[in-house]
């Protein structure tokens, strides 16, 4: 389900907040492909330089 799709449900009144699982909503908010690594890599790292966010990320 896509975060239009939830905020949608949200805002229509269909669900509320409790009923949708903490982790798909966010997973839904931040789930492309390499926004989730950079994210996980720059929190454990520290400030990276592009190379060693790419190199870490492969």
């Amino acid at each position: 389900m896509k975060a239009e799709d939830l905020t949608e449900l949200l805002e229509s009144g269909e669900m509320t907040t409790d009923e949708i699982c903490p982790v798909l909503y966010t997973m839904s908010i931040l789930g492309q492909r390499w926004k989730l690594p950079i994210l996980w890599h720059l929190t454990d790292e520290g400030t990276l330089r592009y190379n060693e966010l790419k190199r870490a990320s492969l």
